[in-house]
């Protein structure tokens, strides 16, 4: 246990045993007592034996200041809720559980971000009302989807609730902000990928595309958490998690762009991509004009992050972590767009080779592709030891180099 959970351990200890003191009385404290205990079975039951059984319903029925009855303020606990629902007539419990505090919500809305608790309340409504209970929205127009987007295990529950073919209509359906529930579960890798796999593949690109009344698409709610990225961008084609980096927000710029603050959000997207379109992405101009590999040329912990997408460049040294200064050729955005794309047409060129050595109606295929690929390792550890020398000249030095890399251009 971290040191910050015994803390609140002890502070949670502290809380209820100060609640069942005996000086503490009800009568004192009213329906605020109730309230404050009402998540722990224990005080919930003491605070009750302190009142005439006549007067406990009354009590537990009194709101706070949120407009929350008791049964509001005990959702975490299923223990509690059983002990509430006990004082209720048994033809009073469906209704009580559907009264709302001020925000609209009703104690099963609050019950969804505790799953145990949700699954015991909608027990104890027939199956017919429970598909008419989970689609109620609150003040702010969020279903119990929508507030079950953070919670994987109540997401499922409640969408069992509807028939299969109603699934993905009931996702889309968007609250006050025009967010729909894959929108509020963009930072939540499990529960993206429940939703996701409810769609067929052809309609996932779409899916995180859909933007809210702000601009921003699924997959823009998700630029904060690498690992939301990676879920949505693996559920698409290769052809798609390009059309999805293209994708523009409402200024104008693509997600791509909008990752450079956020290294590992970067790093999540490129490495999503196959290897043989990251070139082209990265190289592409932005509304402003200028691409994410010239805006990375200008910061190494960024310029870092974009050629790790390369596997060749990982034993490049870049330059000076403590002065962020980027030495040579890798300050220079032309030679850096050289290097990169001698990488990615040596890569090409041993991929076809390796095509072409599968091919078995073609008699000498094996003979001929062995020797392209031996060329292409060949022309990578040239291209390889070009870099490393040229890291460890000055300028003027580094001038005369660029024969090599004019040579190692005529062999493309």
């Amino acid at each position: 246990m971290s040191f910050a959970n015994e803390i609140l351990s002890m502070l949670k200890a502290n809380r209820k045993a100060m609640l069942l003191n005996d000086n503490i009385s009800i009568n004192d404290f009213g329906a605020n007592l109730l309230h404050s205990g009402a998540n722990i079975p224990e005080v919930l039951q003491h605070s009750l034996l302190q009142l005439a059984q006549t007067k406990r319903l009354v009590a537990v029925k009194k709101r706070n200041q949120l407009g929350n009855t008791v049964l509001h303020s005990a959702v975490s606990s299923v223990q509690s809720l059983k002990i509430l629902l006990a004082l209720y007539p048994e033809k009073e419990q469906q209704q009580a559980l559907l009264e709302k505090n001020y925000y609209g919500n009703t104690v099963l809305h609050l019950a969804t971000a505790y799953p145990q608790s949700l699954r015991m309340l909608l027990g104890l409504f027939p199956k017919n009302m429970r598909e008419i209970i989970v689609q109620e929205k609150n003040k702010n127009g969020d279903n119990f989807l929508h507030l079950a987007a953070a919670y994987p295990e109540t997401l499922k529950l409640i969408l069992a609730q509807y028939p299969r073919i109603w699934r993905t209509a009931v996702l889309e359906e968007k609250n006050k902000q025009g967010n729909n529930t894959t929108h509020l579960a963009a930072m939540h890798p499990e529960s993206l990928k429940i939703i996701l796999n409810l769609y067929p593949p052809e309609e996932r690109l779409a899916v995180l595309l859909e933007k809210n009344q702000k601009g921003d698409s699924v997959l823009q709610s998700g630029i904060d958490n690498p690992q939301s990225l990676k879920v949505m961008l693996q559920s698409l084609s290769d052809s798609d998690k390009i059309l999805a980096l293209r994708e523009r927000n409402q200024f104008g710029y693509s997600i791509l762009w909008w990752s450079l603050r956020k290294p590992s959000a970067l790093h999540a997207l490129l490495q999503s991509l196959p290897e043989i379109n990251r070139l082209e992405v990265i190289t592409k101009k932005e509304r402003n004009g200028v691409s994410v590999l010239e805006k990375a040329v200008t910061n190494l912990s960024l310029l870092k992050e974009v050629l790790r997408a390369f596997p060749e460049t990982a034993n490049w040294v870049l330059g000076d972590e403590r002065q962020n200064k980027i030495m040579p050729p890798f300050n220079d955005i032309n030679k850096l767009k050289q290097i990169l794309g001698l990488h990615d047409q040596i890569k090409q060129l041993k991929y076809h080779a390796t095509t072409f050595m599968a091919d078995v109606d073609m008699p000498d295929s094996v003979a001929e592709g062995k020797k392209a690929v031996n060329l292409a390792d060949k022309l990578q550890r040239l291209l390889n030891d070009f870099i490393e020398t040229s890291c460890t000249l000055d300028k003027c030095q580094f001038r005369s180099k660029n024969k090599t890399l004019k040579s190692l251009n005529a062999h493309l």
